[in-house]
């Protein structure tokens, strides 16, 4: 619990530095297959002293091992929607309440009071899935709204669609979570024109549909849905970790983020890399990743100090990055990484 204090009262960087060591110390104590990995690679706690040090598990070990803590037993086992191939990873949780505070605060900071809106989920295959992260973080905000008219919904397109023009017409803020294929489905089928609307997207087609450009569907859904922008929302079941493009305004911590150096050949970054003058190739590498959130998830790099996440300790801290596109000069679209 005194660990858990300290990952959510980090304040500056000599803070955030602390809680990292600690956790990276607590995860190689504990967790077998880290500390396999870590000593491979000769990084043993008593030579790290930086969090430029700390290696990266390979998201790969969640699709063949058993990682947890030592003496510790899951809660929940969570399971990746595979949309990266047949291969899914699992994700064993000794302890929910930790998952539970760090996306409420990330929702809360980015997004608003879950208190605020009726918030619809249209999340067909994730519900047929089983065993969600993503359900079950939109379960618990449903139940944190505290709305009668929340909840999910499957392939009642119909029924969905009534109840967004519904609360239209009362007036009410509406906040939709929706895989793509989905929302596309609704946005040709139907024509919104809601006051208080907000739409995330949560990922692509899901093998259900021929994959459009996140440029082209996000075009389609603006049409459909009658809103001028639609965010976007992106978790990785490995790190428990969300993406979220902001509504709400931007933390004080906003201008505190490394860059990484991915392993081109498995997708995942192994030690963090900072950001400094003169690292044009790294620079690059980080924001061509970081655009590609939504836009290829299944390209994505695992960010973050999260990433040591890799067992029950999870560790999370909140990572706020302006998307910039180096080679476009383009920016202003922002994401959240914890």
């Amino acid at each position: 619990m005194a660990l858990q204090n300290q990952i959510f009262s980090i304040q500056d960087e000599a803070d955030f530095t602390a809680a990292a060591l600690e956790v990276f110390a607590y995860q190689y104590e504990n967790c077998k297959v880290y500390r396999q990995y870590a000593d491979m690679l000769h990084c043993e706690p008593a030579k790290i002293t930086a969090v430029e040090q700390i290696p990266f598990l390979p998201i790969e070990f969640f699709k063949t091992q058993r990682i947890i803590a030592e003496g510790k037993t899951p809660q929940i086992c969570f399971t990746s929607s595979g949309t990266t191939g047949n291969e899914t990873s699992t994700h064993f949780v000794a302890d929910t309440t930790l998952y539970e505070e760090s996306f409420l605060r990330c929702f809360r900071q980015f997004v608003g009071n879950p208190k605020d809106y009726a918030i619809l989920a249209l999340l067909p295959s994730y519900l047929e899935q089983g065993n969600s992260s993503l359900v079950y973080m939109l379960n618990e905000l449903i139940v944190q709204s505290g709305n009668p008219d929340s909840g999910f919904y499957l392939y009642n397109f119909n029924k969905f669609a009534d109840k967004i023009k519904l609360l239209d017409a009362r007036n009410k803020k509406i906040l939709v979570f929706g895989v793509g294929f989905a929302l596309l489905e609704v946005a040709e089928q139907y024509q919104f024109n809601c006051k208080k609307l907000t739409v995330f997207e949560t990922g692509g087609m899901k093998g259900r549909r021929k994959e459009i450009s996140r440029e082209e569907l996000h075009q389609k859904l603006r049409v459909g849905f009658g809103v001028q922008t639609i965010y976007s929302e992106y978790g990785m079941t490995e790190m428990l970790s969300q993406a979220y493009t902001a509504v709400a305004p931007p933390p004080p911590f906003q201008d505190r983020f490394p860059l990484y150096s991915p392993d081109e050949e498995n997708n995942v970054p192994l030690f963090i890399y900072p950001f400094c003058s003169g690292q044009n190739t790294i620079r690059r590498k980080f924001f061509a990743v970081l655009s590609a959130v939504c836009r290829q998830p299944e390209r994505l790099c695992y960010f973050g100090v999260a990433a040591l996440v890799l067992g029950t300790g999870k560790f999370f801290f909140s990572i706020y990055a302006k998307r910039t596109d180096c080679a476009k000069r383009k920016s202003g679209q922002r994401f959240l990484f914890i």
